[in-house]
């Protein structure tokens, strides 16, 4: 039965060491320290302070020792060696000559930092901390030498900035030196390392941005398309695997490789919009994959991948996937899919009562839902109507186009109570008759999408104000059935109990109208 517009309802409101010396003369030899107490039997003090850090969280980025010269080191150190390894490394590659392996920091070694500090535009300090020995190691790993010029520079220049932090150190070490990165363009590996450089002490974020580095799937993808998935994991912090594997499970998936180049942006839009969810992503993945999106029309589907970004909530494209398998949506035209995306969208997503809101998409959306759902043009100010599992809702109210439903009093009256309202009738299989069932029929509907929409029951207040004068008043559409039913005494009857239930006042046909247009805030909640 049609549903007019009354009163507008208001919304509620890291030591030091030297170089290769000759061994001193016993009696040359500085005096050696007194050895400590031995340690327990089976006790290694160092595996210890490890597994305490790593039990508080700490031991992910073990500090590196801080190396510079130590002309009275006495015992090598793999610290040290591993230096002059990398040292020695990054020399030959630059046709100079080696130094002695030995695992002792003394002037040769020294030089040899100072060295490639100079060449390196690094102040030459001659000390080797954290950063110094990152940045060696990097300088000769093969994967970085494959970088691009540009992204190398941006690579040095954040570990220049990561000082010593260990953390950072070795996030962007682990991101420069990934495998799949060179194989991207210019742009994206600038890109990927620009990201972690806005946050380089996040694991999570490193971990992300190399496995999509590393990933095939992702190569592969369009370039656009590249830009968008990076720019929208991100900024949706954290970057965790499941983000991760679905947004690439989506842009790897053959269907999303078939749409054109605007539909991939609208998903990948939308992916965005949903700040990364892999619930979203999943389901997105689905609905382009699904028989009957694949059948649809190239603005068809456009229009379905537009109101999945103007609605990015993993339910609503759950939903607009339903409705694809739905006979009253395929037979509608362009315009009112549009329409029926956009309510199916909204309906999805909005915060009022969800248990009546999923009822209702369920009578058009689930398997065994057989209601439908048709467009028409009203002349008058009629919202919608409904009979026989048919709901007829006014086009001239709900915007065509793929951008979002305008959002106003007609529209949010339309969409948000209106369709819950004549679903409710249907329901009921309720009879516009002018008895009293029919009066509280319509108040019934009306209390059910005024709980769809605000999620919570009316007061009497609002329930009087915006609904049961309206109902009653003889210049309404309902009033002339109120006025018939009221003949009847029997019928008068029940009115008067409803209006002496919620006023608290003793009410019959002597003041049943004085009561109705008494304050309804003074009555009982």
């Amino acid at each position: 039965m049609a549903t007019k517009i009354g009163p507008t309802p208001s919304a509620p409101p890291p030591v030091a060491p030297r170089d290769s010396a000759p061994a001193p003369k016993p009696a040359d030899s500085p005096k050696p320290p007194k050895p400590s107490a031995p340690a327990p039997s089976g006790f290694d003090p160092t595996s210890a302070i490890r597994d305490m850090m790593n039990k508080l969280g700490l031991g992910a980025h073990p500090p590196a020792p801080a190396l510079a010269r130590n002309d009275l080191q006495r015992t090598p150190t793999p610290e040290v060696k591993d230096l002059q390894h990398q040292l020695n490394a990054w020399r030959a590659e630059h046709g100079k000559k080696g130094i002695k392996e030995d695992g002792f920091f003394g002037p040769k070694t020294e030089a040899a930092v100072k060295d490639f500090q100079k060449a390196n535009g690094l102040p030459p300090t001659g000390r080797a901390g954290p950063g110094l020995q990152a940045r060696v190691a990097l300088e000769n790993n093969a994967e970085f030498k494959e970088l691009n010029d540009d992204t190398k520079k941006a690579l040095r220049a954040q570990l220049t900035a990561a000082g010593d932090d260990q953390a950072k150190l070795d996030n962007l070490s682990k991101l420069g030196t990934a495998r799949g990165l060179s194989d991207l363009s210019p742009a994206h590996q600038k890109q990927l390392v620009e990201a972690l450089g806005r946050q380089p002490d996040d694991d999570q974020l490193t971990a992300g941005l190399i496995k999509l580095a590393d990933s095939p799937d992702f190569a592969k993808a369009s370039d656009a398309t590249k830009t968008s998935i990076i720019d929208t994991l991100r900024t949706n912090a954290p970057m965790t695997d499941a983000k991760v594997d679905a947004a690439l499970s989506l842009v790897a998936s053959p269907r999303f490789a078939a749409l054109s180049d605007a539909d991939k942006a609208l998903a990948c839009e939308g992916l965005q919009a949903a700040k990364a969810n892999p619930g979203y992503a999943k389901n997105l993945e689905k609905l382009i994959a699904d028989p009957k999106f694949q059948a649809m029309s190239a603005a068809e589907k456009t229009a379905v991948l537009s109101q999945a970004k103007n609605y990015p909530d993993k339910r609503a494209v759950h939903n607009i996937q339903r409705a694809l398998q739905k006979d009253w949506f395929g037979s509608q035209g362009l315009a009112d899919k549009q329409r029926s995306l956009k309510l199916i969208g909204r309906l999805s997503t909005h915060a009022g009562d969800r248990a009546t809101l999923n009822n209702t998409l369920d009578k058009f959306l689930s398997p065994s839902g057989t209601y439908k759902l048709e467009w028409k043009t009203y002349t008058d100010n009629t919202h919608g109507e409904g009979a026989n599992g048919t709901l007829w809702l006014a086009r001239n109210i709900v915007n065509d186009g793929n951008g979002p439903m305008a959002e106003n009093g007609k529209t949010n009256h339309l969409t948000l109570s209106t369709v819950a309202h004549e679903v409710n009738h249907n329901i009921n299989g309720d009879k516009v008759e002018g008895t009293y069932k029919y009066f509280e029929a319509e108040y019934r509907a009306w209390y059910v999408g005024f709980k769809a929409r605000y999620g919570r029951e009316p007061t009497n207040q609002e329930a009087m104000s915006q609904r049961l004068s309206w109902q009653l008043d003889k210049k309404s559409f309902y009033g002339k059935y109120a006025k018939e039913a009221l003949k009847k005494p029997e019928e008068a009857k029940k009115f008067y109990a409803l209006i002496s239930k919620m006023s608290g006042q003793k009410v019959d046909a002597s003041n049943w109208k004085k009561v109705i247009a008494s304050d309804p805030s003074t009555w009982p909640d």
